[in-house]
Parts: C-alpha cells; sequence; structure tokens
C-alpha cells in the first residue's frame, strides 16, 4: 500500500524547524512552533509506528477483515493530521525566520546608531556670573550658561568645546567647564575674561580727579582686563586696550562717576550697547557692552546717578562686564589713575 510521506521534497525538517526554535527563542511564534513541531514528530512516530506492524504481519490484514479496514482508517486519518501540522510548521518557522531577520536587523542598525553617535562628555560650568553660548568660537552669542548649570560637549576646537544648543552645535570656551579630566581655569582665554571672579559689595570710592562714584553697583572684587597693552582676544594681535573690564553681572546698575552731561547713547557691533558722559571737571567716561541706558542723550546727570545697566551685548565679550574707558579733555588716561579701583 502507498503511504503520504509527510517529510517529502519541499516540507521543512525537524532539524530545520529546531534551528528556527533556537533562533528566536522567546518570541510568541517560536512558543507555537515548538509545540507544533513536538505534536508533528508524536504525529510521524505513530504513522511510521504503524506502517511497521502492517509490515511485520501483511498477514493479518486482508482485505476482507476489519482489521484492515481499520489500519486504513487509522493510516488515512493520521496522514491528513500530518499534512496539516506540516503545513502548520512551514507556516510557523518561515514567520520566526522573518522575525529573527528582523530582530537581527534591528541589532544592526543599533549598534549602526550606536557607533555614528559622538562620543560625550559631561561638563559644569564654573564662571561668574554667566558664560556666552556663541554660533562658532568668538562667534556670535547665541545665550548663555551660569554657575553650576550642567552641559555635555560633543567635541572641541581649540580652546573651545562643542555642544548641541536648541538644535544647533554650539561652542563655549573650555575655561569656565570642569570636566572629569579637565578643570576649569586650565584653559585661560587670550584676554583675561570677565567670567573669572564672582562680584561682592565691597565697593570702593572714587580717590580724587573730581570724580566722587565708582561706575558699578556693587563693585567686583578686582578687574578683569587692565587698561594697557594685551593680546586682542580674536584677532590674536598685540593691540592697546583703551579701558578696563570689570566683571560684573547681567543688570548690574552702572554710575555716572560725576556730575555732567549725557553726549552719547547707541549700538556698535564690538562694544554693543554703550554710553558717553562729558562731565563738568573735563573727564569723559565711555562704558560699553550694556544692557541698556536709564538716561537719553542731553540729560543732566548727578554723580551716583544710574545711568545704565550691565550685560554683554556685543560682538568681542566672554560674559557679562563692564568695560568703560576714562578721558581727561579729549585724551585717554589710565582709570586707575584717577579711580580707585579694586
Amino acid at each position: 500500500m502507498a503511504s503520504t510521506n509527510p517529510f517529502a521534497e519541499g516540507t521543512v525538517t525537524i532539524e530545520q524547524t529546531s534551528a528556527a526554535v533556537s533562533s528566536g527563542e522567546g518570541s510568541a511564534t517560536t512558543g507555537a512552533l515548538k509545540k507544533a513541531t513536538d505534536s508533528l514528530a508524536q504525529a510521524n512516530e505513530r504513522y511510521s509506528k504503524l506502517l511497521k506492524q502492517f509490515a511485520a504481519n501483511p498477514e493479518k490484514y486482508g482485505d476482507a477483515k476489519g482489521d484492515y479496514r481499520e489500519f486504513v482508517k487509522q493510516l488515512t486519518a493520521l496522514g491528513k493530521r500530518l499534512g496539516e501540522l506540516q503545513n502548520k510548521v512551514n507556516t510557523l518557522t518561515a514567520q520566526a525566520k522573518k522575525e529573527d531577520e528582523k530582530k537581527k536587523e534591528d541589532a544592526k542598525k543599533k549598534e549602526e546608531t550606536a557607533a555614528a553617535k559622538p562620543k560625550t562628555t559631561p561638563g559644569t560650568v564654573k564662571v561668574s556670573p554667566s558664560l556666552n553660548i556663541r554660533t562658532s568660537p568668538w562667534g556670535k552669542i547665541i545665550g548663555s550658561f551660569h554657575n553650576n548649570d550642567k552641559v555635555t560637549i560633543i567635541g572641541s576646537e581649540g580652546d573651545w568645546y562643542k555642544i548641541s544648543y536648541n538644535g544647533q552645535t554650539a561652542y563655549i570656551h573650555q575655561n569656565y567647564v570642569d570636566t572629569p579630566t579637565k578643570k576649569a581655569g586650565s584653559t585661560p582665554v587670550k584676554e583675561p575674561s570677565s567670567n573669572s571672579d564672582a562680584g561682592n559689595n565691597n565697593a570702593p570710592v572714587a580717590k580724587g580727579g573730581g570724580l566722587s562714584a565708582m561706575p558699578c553697583s556693587p563693585m567686583p572684587s578686582r578687574a578683569s582686563s587692565e587698561f594697557g597693552w594685551r593680546i586682542h582676544p580674536t584677532l590674536g594681535t598685540r593691540r592697546f586696550h583703551n579701558g578696563i573690564d570689570l566683571p560684573v553681572g547681567n543688570g548690574t546698575r552702572l554710575n555716572a562717576l560725576g556730575n555732567g552731561v549725557v553726549i552719547a547713547s547707541g549700538f556698535e557691533s564690538g562694544g554693543g550697547n554703550y554710553i558717553r558722559v562729558r562731565y563738568d571737571n573735563g573727564y569723559e567716561s565711555f562704558y560699553c557692552h550694556l544692557q541698556k541706558s536709564t538716561v537719553k542723550k542731553g540729560q543732566r546727570v548727578n554723580a551716583g546717578q544710574e545711568i545704565a545697566k550691565s550685560d554683554n551685548t556685543g560682538t568681542y565679550t566672554t560674559g557679562a562686564h563692564l568695560h568703560f574707558e576714562l578721558k581727561k579733555n579729549g585724551q585717554l588716561v589710565n582709570p586707575r589713575s584717577v579711580l580707585k579701583l579694586p
């Protein structure tokens, strides 16, 4: 008697099914596949057993005997069951293989994404009062950080760290950021920075020259850049610094040094917002990097009167500070020769 072989050409073998189960172990598909495979193996074993019984004693199953009819009935039912199970195993094996390939593809993409992602370094801003965020080294200011702000460094360029800020690459100076391998203060800027010291309330007083007030309230503990020759922070050349820089926070009150008249108030690219006051005794002061002027051109002011608020406007600043210049009868003078500065 001819019989249907459930493992004919084109079907999936038990060994192939076991491999599929192992590769995708844990998924719902592989669980169903394992169950179907076990059932198929059991049915195949029963099918083979029936055939062996027939081969061992064919006389027992004569055409007219009831044993033969029962044998054919069982063999037919079992063959049908084997076909159903085999189809199920084939379908589940293909599905498990597809899921396994997707799993491997997802893992590969994850590895590629991790490899492509730039290595980052945590950092903590160490600055007073603020640290500029720029579009490039010494580029346009687009924001600021404050002391103990956390940053994620994605690279470096010269003395600058690269960060991601509002969806774009931005730059902050390394001198004002603590990292696990480098401490703040270990990368000095070419120009002494206005961000290196905190302000305090110990305000020195004017020492003569007919000017009776100090430029800031409160005054900082020290100057951050002196009057005289220095290396220009962006050009890298030796240039004369016409004034003194004082590290004060955004919005610090700035005062008239004496009685006089506001002769100019406006904006320039390098110094940002500025104000000029001519005093009755022949001195003239120039303040820049301002948030705003609080008096108008032509207005009369008195010694100690607020005339502006500090900030870090303009192109060449590393943070909020006041740059101020002093002239006597039109000639630049060192402010320290007239004022008792920190």
